[in-house]
């Protein structure tokens, strides 16, 4: 789809031909109703705010609707950082990537840095982890019955965050190998316009971002306090 492409469907879909007075959009216009719809429309299908209530996870039709901005990746450990480091215990830093907007899920690979394990150095383990903010994670690292504390092969690294970067914190009785991320991408990230970014989602979904910009820019010359877009929701899959 070319921009010329998005401007002759929004136009067509706000229909001057019946005679009815219709507001004019000039190509800005255009180009900023169907940036609204598309964020809107990645944004409700992620969390579920949508009229089916179904978010990504839940059904196959979301999960297809996010398919081409559903990325997952491993990344490797831009630094092991000591104790008293940023004032935090010994941890493991993570840098999301530049074009991350939602996580999906998560998944660390570990590998033990004692002979505790039936005297198996180096095995790798796959384990969650125990999410926590800079505000409370200290009652977590002080907890002797903490997950985060290996027991019995077992671990779930305390995680934080700070700015574009993911904290793990551990018992120092095993390491963080890798950081397996599944994301929701920022849809315009990269894109020479909307009308690129409207491309590069699933086919199926160009009508229903084009038809949710129509409405959004209607709602707007009309009366923006009129909640509408629950109606545009309704009309939708």
């Amino acid at each position: 789809m070319e921009l010329s492409d998005l401007y002759k469907a929004f136009k067509r879909q706000v229909d001057k031909s019946d005679g009815f007075t219709t507001a004019s959009f000039t190509d800005n216009e255009i180009q900023y109703w169907a940036t609204q719809a598309l964020n809107k429309f990645v944004k409700t299908r992620y969390t579920g705010t949508n009229a089916k209530q179904e978010s990504v996870e839940q059904t196959q039709k979301r999960a297809d609707d996010l398919r081409t901005v559903t990325v997952s990746t491993g990344l490797s450990t831009l630094t092991e950082q000591v104790a008293g480091t940023d004032g935090l215990p010994a941890h493991y830093v993570y840098v999301r990537p530049d074009d991350y907007w939602f996580t999906l899920s998560e998944q660390l690979t570990l590998s033990y840095t004692n002979n505790v394990i039936n005297n198996c150095p180096g095995a790798v383990k796959f384990a969650g982890v125990i999410e926590k903010t800079m505000n409370d994670y200290v009652a977590e690292v002080n907890n002797s019955l903490s997950e985060h504390r290996l027991h019995q092969g077992q671990a779930r690294p305390i995680r934080i965050t700070r700015d574009n970067k993911v904290l793990f914190i551990t018992d120092n009785n095993y390491k963080v190998d890798q950081y397996i991320l599944t994301y929701i991408k920022d849809p315009m990230f990269g894109a020479t316009d909307v009308a690129a970014a409207i491309t590069a989602m699933p086919q199926h979904t160009h009508d229903e971002i084009i038809t949710m910009s129509v409405l959004l820019a209607l709602e707007n010359i009309s009366d923006p306090r009129t909640q509408t877009y629950s109606g545009v929701e309704q009309s939708m899959e």
